[in-house]
């Protein structure tokens, strides 16, 4: 941890993946869309909401639910918890792939830090921030694969609660990805929900995408 940045402590560690069965195992190509994006740092964007209760109402209260509609929610995003896989020694260029046993960590901590200093519009150390922001570690299983989600909800007891995320472009422009937290938003509301935005769901089907001027011809990997 940086010099003079917040304490958080962890409190748990929750595994989040879609619901059993819900979504086969699927494999999808980058576009030459997608390529650009493989060379830049992951996004890293911190909410920030007023949460008045202690730590223990929020784990026993809020958190449940969360996972809940989280977990209906990678229904529909699901290749937030895929894995990018970047074949060695090939010219063959990376792809998505999303099994059934995916899932990502889903951190919550705890911290004794001035949330309203972290949140109100003044001058702030960037260093405060990084403790409120999950790290994004490749694959466990070999170099070549990397995770492309991470998430961690900081709680300040009795103020509010931070949720933290960072996530590789390649996967998730901001649009779509401001799409997936308004889809969790909505099914948090109501779980049951049947009447999800359509215009908020992602589209995988990379048929309709034409290469026509042949820019994957010019990708590091051809």
């Amino acid at each position: 941890m940086a010099e003079g940045a917040l304490a958080v402590e962890i409190v748990g560690r929750y595994p989040v993946s879609p619901p059993p069965n819900t979504v086969p195992p699927t494999s999808l190509p980058l576009t030459f869309f997608d390529i650009p994006w493989l060379f830049f740092s992951p996004t890293q964007p911190l909410f920030f909401y007023d949460y008045p209760y202690p730590t223990s109402h929020f784990l026993s209260t809020a958190l449940p639910p969360l996972i809940h509609s989280l977990s209906l929610t990678l229904r529909h995003f699901f290749a937030l918890v895929a894995t990018l896989v970047c074949p060695p020694h090939s010219s063959n260029p990376p792809f998505i792939v999303y099994d059934r046993s995916n899932f990502f960590s889903l951190v919550v901590a705890q911290s004794t830090a001035d949330f309203h200093h972290l949140y109100s519009n003044h001058q702030r150390c960037v260093n405060d921030f990084y403790p409120l922001i999950p790290p994004l570690p490749s694959g466990e299983q070999e170099e070549t694969q990397t995770l492309l989600l991470a998430a961690q909800i900081t709680i300040f007891s009795n103020v509010g609660v931070c949720i933290g995320f960072a996530y590789r472009n390649v996967v998730a422009d901001g649009r779509s990805f401001n799409s997936f937290i308004k889809t969790w938003a909505s099914l948090f509301r109501d779980p049951s929900s049947c009447s999800i935005n359509s215009s908020l769901l992602p589209f995988y089907d990379r048929t309709v995408i034409k290469d026509s001027y042949g820019l994957m011809g010019c990708s590091p990997f051809s």
